[in-house]
């Protein structure tokens, strides 16, 4: 969370607190701080902060640096939980214990295929609320979906969280539930990059296993599936798969007779590792163009957005 996130909390609880003074005095005391921060020069949404430092009780934390510390411990979490689950699907996914090759299908299907579809559920997410109301149910669907966003499961983990620092975090939730005008797009935006912090992690941690298991154990490919796939539509695929670096990626490209010699049944003999160990910068090309990249550029965008709704 940004520091101007933290502002922003300050602003909703002194606002507040504002509520229970008597009306003279507070326009008595702004008035004596406008002069005070006119005089200083300050210009634009400084002036809301140097508002803020002079009206808030001197020595102690304001709730907006309290929620600061609890949304970077949340955000550790989830990194961390995102890097062991990515890893240890990996390591499951990879796994080869000299009877079974690694099923290159599989691969695909959960680091490609099912990375799309949750990639184009987070992009509904994203959706502004004007399409709300143009497209029928998709505020019903967004909910639905938001559900399941890792970016929501901070209210769960805030339970494991030190007395001091899980009561910080239950009154950030209070006030984003009274002010939630004020917080609008913030609130939004800001669980949708914590959701990306799990994604980014997820995908890094899945590498990071891949890569290891290929260069320090001797793993055999191979591809194999019930469906009616001969091997030149598996060529086409997989060809169709590479488009985005088979210009300057040649070895990341598989060939002809790399997926004709590793077509599997599990009644077939072995696969030798020397053969089949092409299809791995395939395999680690798709992981990276298809899982860690559109999730980079996510998190990066629903940082900036974060940036531009708190300014």
């Amino acid at each position: 969370m940004t520091p101007s996130v933290g502002r922003l909390i300050d602003l909703a609880a002194q606002l507040e607190r504002d509520e229970r003074l008597a009306a003279d005095r507070l326009r008595r005391r702004d008035r004596e701080l406008g002069r005070e921060i006119e005089a200083a020069g300050t210009e634009g949404t400084g002036r809301v902060e140097a508002w803020l430092d002079r009206v808030r009780a001197r020595g102690e934390e304001s709730p907006g640096e309290q929620a600061d510390r609890v949304v970077r411990i949340v955000a550790v979490w989830l990194a961390v939980a995102g890097a062991l689950v990515g890893a240890g699907l990996a390591g499951t996914l990879f796994f080869y214990d000299g009877t079974h090759p690694v099923n290159v299908v599989r691969v695909l299907g959960v680091f490609v295929a099912l990375q799309l579809v949750l990639l184009l559920a987070t992009l509904i997410l994203c959706l502004p609320q004007w399409a709300q109301r143009a497209v029928p149910g998709l505020a019903l669907l967004q909910d639905a979906l938001s559900v399941l966003s890792p970016g929501r499961w901070g209210g769960g983990l805030r339970r494991w969280l030190p007395p001091a620092q899980r009561q910080a975090a239950e009154d950030f939730a209070g006030l984003a539930k009274r002010h939630h005008r004020l917080y609008g797009d913030v609130e939004r935006w800001w669980w949708l990059s914590h959701s990306q912090v799990f994604a980014v992690a997820f995908h890094l941690g899945a590498l990071a296993m891949a890569l290891s298991l290929v260069a320090f154990t001797d793993l055999a490919f191979a591809w194999s599936t019930t469906l009616r796939f001969d091997a030149a539509a598996w060529l086409q695929l997989t060809h169709t798969l590479a488009l985005p670096w088979a210009s300057w990626l040649p070895e990341a490209v598989p060939t002809t007779e790399l997926v004709e010699a590793t077509q599997y049944f599990r009644a077939s003999e072995g696969h030798d590792p020397g053969d089949s160990a092409p299809w791995w910068p395939f395999l680690l090309a798709c992981m990276l163009t298809y899982g860690l990249l559109p999730r980079a550029v996510l998190l990066a965008v629903a940082r900036g957005r974060l940036a531009a709704a708190v300014g």
